[in-house]
């Protein structure tokens, strides 16, 4: 050890705490490697297919693969008036786990086109996000259960 005025400096580590120390930093770059890489492979398991209701319970939007099999679409499937059932509202988003981007969300009261991310925050929450420019809004939608999609389904084909 060599001391600088009050302050210790030890330019040399024995043997021992040298090896360990680089035990150490190979142990780090292997669990940084894996946590990096990890959700890479889950690129493919996409959860956010099935069907969601819009923030107020609006209506409900199905969520499935685009005829090509790799970007994700949605129509609607439900609404309290049954107008507009079937409509396109989401289309060619691309995914990256559980965040999709690229796509547009269509409104269909307005009839305008926005760019739009979406991102499952939670097995049964997903945030969606359209922009305009610079101006953004964003809502929460839910996950509709199964019994719950096929009620909604039957009372529009009746």
């Amino acid at each position: 050890m060599r001391s600088i005025g009050r302050y210790t400096c030890r330019f040399f580590l024995d043997q021992g705490q040298f090896r360990m120390t680089r035990i150490a930093i190979i142990h780090l770059v292997i669990f940084g490697f894996i946590f990096v890489l990890a959700p890479m492979g889950q690129a493919h398991d996409v959860p956010v297919y099935g069907v969601w209701e819009t923030e107020g319970g609006k209506s409900q939007v199905q969520i499935y693969p685009c005829d090509d099999d790799e970007l994700i679409c949605g129509r609607l499937v439900w609404t309290p008036e049954g107008k507009r059932v079937g409509e396109p509202i989401l289309s060619d988003f691309s995914s990256n786990g559980s965040r999709l981007s690229g796509g547009r969300i269509h409104d269909p009261r307005t009839g305008k086109t926005y760019k739009a991310k979406l991102e499952v925050a939670a097995p049964d929450e997903l945030k969606v996000k359209g922009c305009w420019f610079v101006f953004c809004g964003s809502q929460s939608w839910t996950r509709v259960s199964d019994d719950e999609a096929d009620q909604s389904q039957q009372i529009e084909a009746d």
